[in-house]
């Protein structure tokens, strides 16, 4: 069996658009599931969805057609993602401990820039973009995940690049964000949200 890429060479575009094709629709049917009372149906829809997931994502990072993953083996189906999937918690965790002190990406060092109560040095264009933040989340929860580029163009920058209102610009090299820094930016920015 294809082995699932890593997450630096999976792209930001790309994500979005399993996101659109395939992943609202997960997040909907996981929702549904969690809120299912403890029950026998309860625990065979979610192995169901766990499948489905699977048979998802490996069809569509692997490049394998979906009609030809849901005749392979689920079990080494399984075995194969769950493997990919720790090898991901491991680069987003990697990613996640030196995003304020600097990535290097596109043979340059690029920085989360701190917001909220962590941003000390803001200028009042900074703080009006921030204000934005909870709305960006707020549109992703609505399935509005193309919202994440804007999130990303606003806050992570290269190495003592000043803000700028450019948004559309920053926007088109956010796509090509790998996946492995946009998770571990995203978690970062997730939390900075809920504080």
């Amino acid at each position: 069996m294809k082995p699932l890429p890593q997450l630096k060479d999976i792209r930001l575009e790309k994500w979005v658009n399993f996101y659109l094709l395939y992943g609202k629709e997960l997040d909907r049917r996981y929702s549904a599931i969690l809120s299912m009372p403890d029950c026998e149906e309860k625990t065979d829809l979610y192995m169901l969805y766990e499948v489905e997931s699977a048979q998802q994502t490996y069809s569509y990072y692997a490049g394998v057609l979906l009609d030809e993953v849901e005749l392979m083996d689920v079990k080494e189906l399984l075995i194969t993602y769950s493997a990919a999937f720790l090898q991901w918690n491991q680069a987003v965790y990697d990613s996640a401990v030196n995003i304020y002190s600097g990535i290097l990406w596109n043979g340059e060092v690029w920085e989360l820039q701190p917001i909220g109560k962590d941003a000390n040095k803001t200028s009042f264009a900074e703080f009006e973009h921030t204000q934005t933040v909870s709305l960006l989340f707020a549109d992703m929860e609505e399935g509005r995940v193309d919202r994440i580029y804007t999130l990303f163009a606003m806050f992570f920058r290269k190495e003592g690049e000043p803000f700028t209102e450019a948004i559309p610009d920053r926007i088109e090299i956010m796509k090509s964000l790998p996946l492995d820094i946009a998770y571990a930016i995203k978690e970062v920015l997730t939390d900075a949200d809920r504080n």
